[in-house]
């Protein structure tokens, strides 16, 4: 094996771990996320794998107080946002819910976006980027202990909600809504096809 160009302070089998024991949550406790978490979860975004380093990822963080204020302003425009929706009746019933039980539970909210390239190559490629970013954050926010969701939600890309944070759906897309807070429990271990189901080994004698 070859030396690396740093030394690797993390054990394997840890890293191992911490990506398998993420889990999606849908259930939080109430509690604020500390403004220094969300600063190093951020940060994550910049680490992640970038093809001509086009660092097409955006984000606008809204803290505890912040995502009560949107769920009020959201309520307050339901039809506005319902006459912009692909899914009106299905977002109905999204804002119904998050009205009843997530706005006053969820700790804090990073829209993650990307910078819309008008070359489809690159476009994909950044897509691709942002995703590998919002998994940076999701494992980091597991080893901090907090609970997160990666929601991609159509009433969270809704262009009037969009504009509201300030985003212009002609300019950047969302990729990731993602919820954060305390956890209230540990989701159950979801099942996974075994590598042996999705893998090709290719010998050498084949090519």
């Amino acid at each position: 094996m070859s030396a690396r160009h740093y030394p690797l302070m993390l054990d394997p089998s840890d890293l191992n771990q911490l990506i398998r024991a993420r889990r999606t949550h849908k259930r939080f406790g109430g509690a604020a996320v500390p403004r220094q978490d969300l600063q190093e979860l951020v940060a994550m975004l910049a680490w992640a794998p970038n093809h001509r380093l086009t660092q097409p990822w955006r984000v606008r963080v809204l803290e505890q107080d912040a995502v009560a204020a949107l769920g009020s302003w959201l309520l307050g425009h339901v039809e506005e946002v319902l006459a912009a929706s692909s899914k009106p009746e299905k977002d109905r019933a999204k804002i119904e819910k998050l009205a009843a039980y997530y706005f006053s539970s969820i700790g804090a909210v990073l829209q993650i976006t990307q910078v819309i390239d008008p070359d489809p190559a690159t476009a994909l490629e950044d897509y691709g980027a942002v995703c590998a970013g919002v998994q940076n954050c999701l494992l980091l926010a597991e080893a901090k202990g907090l609970a997160a969701f990666w929601s991609t939600s159509s009433l969270m890309a809704n262009p009037v909600l969009l504009r509201q944070l300030g985003i212009d759906p002609g300019q950047e897309r969302l990729v990731a809504s993602l919820w954060l807070g305390s956890a209230v429990d540990t989701p159950p271990i979801p099942a996974r096809n075994s590598p042996a189901s999705y893998t090709t080994w290719i010998s050498k004698d084949a090519l």
